[in-house]
């Protein structure tokens, strides 16, 4: 109900004539909940999977993608931050670049938010890693090597690049696990390798010797 009613309200935006109201309508929608709108069709879907169109639409200008973990962002500040990056667009739009800029500043020194306009993505700067993608890894497993990013993420910090390296190259062995620092993500490319949590809580002690 909540996406029809902003759905009805950017169409009567437009008839009004009132683009902006409707572009903000369009890429709030984008952000919090992955919506599509076909105008030709008079369609939106959640994702941009139209049956009608036998394919996938492409992702608006001006909706950026979260990557990475939210660190200590809560839902609410994901929220406001999302609002903020749809309002920092409109100023570029508008070409008001100090308005965009001061927007820019306050996402990095309020939410710790880095913004890539050339991948239309955006991030938390933090040391935590997230998990991209489906796997059969337990929970225990999970936080061992959550836990391991983030020793690294300390060796690399330090420039101890060795000790960096070697905890990258035994999560890869032993989980197939490939990291992505870009956008400070892991995600599983093999299957697991048949390590037991008796034998991860082994390799952890192995690695910190």
């Amino acid at each position: 109900e909540y996406i029809q009613f902003h759905v009805d309200a950017r169409v009567q935006a437009k008839k009004d004539r009132n683009f902006e109201t409707a572009d903000k309508i369009r890429l709030d929608l984008a952000q919090r909940f992955d919506v599509m709108i076909n105008d030709k069709m008079k369609l939106w879907s959640i994702g941009g999977q139209f049956e009608e169109l036998g394919g996938k639409m492409g992702k608006p200008r001006g909706v950026y993608t979260r990557r990475g973990a939210l660190g200590d962002l809560t839902p609410e500040d994901e929220d406001t931050v999302s609002k903020m990056i749809a309002d920092r667009y409109h100023a570029k739009k508008q070409k008001n670049f100090d308005v965009a800029d001061e927007i820019r500043d306050d996402l990095l020194s309020k939410y710790n938010v880095r913004i890539d306009d050339r991948s239309n993505e955006w991030r938390v700067d933090t040391e935590d890693y997230a998990m991209a993608g489906t796997n059969s890894l337990t929970e225990d497993e999970v936080a061992f090597i959550d836990g391991k990013l983030k020793e690294r993420f300390y060796f690399k910090r330090e420039r101890q690049f060795e000790e960096a390296d070697e905890i990258r190259d035994h999560l890869q062995e032993r989980f197939g696990i490939q990291v992505d620092d870009r956008v400070k993500e892991w995600y599983v490319d093999s299957l697991l390798s048949g390590v037991g949590v008796a034998e991860v809580e082994e390799d952890d002690a192995s690695i910190d010797e």
